[in-house]
């Protein structure tokens, strides 16, 4: 292992994923890019101060040259203000860590978001926020209606949006969300959620197996399924799948499987590179997975048509 002024250097693995972030809109708001230049022209605060944390989103940019002139380049901040852990060694006495009164223990997200196809490029970091965090911060700074989308394998996508599916069964698993935020878009993730706060518990696993044969409610049914399942997928879940019969033969449909993501990696001493850096990882990921990200968009091009 290498060094640079005395700070080892090891190859460091960063997870890309990507999502769809599109709005409601409205006359003043059509689209992402109006809240992200809304906020580059100071008209939005794009700080939030939420419990025992304040997020904002930093270092925000729109290129206008290069190969993804009219992108967004972003960090996405957390602060955590109280609480604060203390610093310490084994076999020592742990310390506080003294802050100032306006000033927090920092955690990062990098983003770049492409406008075509609304396409955001979401670098995960744990203990950091995730992405629906960052949509539900957008929602309440721009006070539009913000909506993410897991993008997902193309072959999965087809399979998942066919109306002549028969579905058997769903599994779910998932961590109760963090954030009293966190909330789904849907009437049927929502309930769920609900039943696991309910009873104070850490995590929720449920199966369900689907009666097909209710014809008045199979495709509404369906419907709300099948929107659940992306948002458990992209709201943390460790299973979030459906076992389906498609003409007489039963398979299965894992949306944590079949995610599109990428794997970048780059040698350094920091815990994250210089922003720059980063954006142009993300930017590698995307070219990475271009040909699945333009499979994806044209499934639900021909699934629309």
């Amino acid at each position: 292992m290498s060094s640079i002024r005395g700070k080892a250097v090891e190859q460091k693995e960063y997870k890309i994923e990507f999502f769809q972030l599109t709005v409601s809109p409205t006359d003043e708001i059509t689209s992402i890019s109006d809240i992200f230049n809304s906020i580059i022209d100071n008209k939005i605060d794009s700080t939030k101060i939420e419990r025992s944390f304040t997020r904002d989103i930093w270092e925000l940019k729109k290129r206008t040259t290069g190969k993804y002139r009219g992108s967004f380049t972003g960090v996405f901040r957390k602060f955590r203000n109280r609480d604060i852990p203390e610093k310490g060694a084994a076999g020592r006495d742990s310390q506080p860590i003294i802050l100032e009164p306006d000033e927090g223990i920092v955690e990062k997200n990098f983003f770049v978001y492409y406008p075509k196809n609304n396409l955001l490029a979401w670098h995960n970091n744990p203990h950091a926020s995730s992405p629906k965090q960052f949509a539900n911060i957008l929602k309440k700074i721009s006070k539009v209606n913000v909506y993410l989308s897991m993008i997902i394998q193309a072959n999965a996508a087809q399979r998942l949006m066919k109306n002549k599916l028969t579905m058997k069964k769903v599994v779910v698993s998932i961590a109760r969300p963090k954030s009293a935020d966190f909330y789904p878009d849907d009437d049927f993730s929502r309930q769920a959620l609900a039943l696991m706060n309910g009873i104070n518990g850490d995590s929720l696993h449920f199966e369900i197996g689907i009666n097909s044969r209710l014809e008045d409610s199979a495709s509404t049914l369906l419907s709300r399924i099948k929107t659940s399942l992306v948002y458990f997928a992209g709201a943390g879940a460790t299973t979030s799948k459906a076992v389906v019969f498609e003409d007489g033969v039963e398979y299965t449909i894992d949306l944590i499987a079949d995610r599109v993501i990428s794997f970048q990696s780059i040698e350094t001493n920091a815990i994250f590179p210089p922003s720059v850096t980063m954006f142009k990882l993300i930017d590698d990921a995307k070219q990475e997975k271009q040909k699945e990200l333009d499979d994806y968009f044209g499934t639900l091009e021909n699934t629309l048509t």
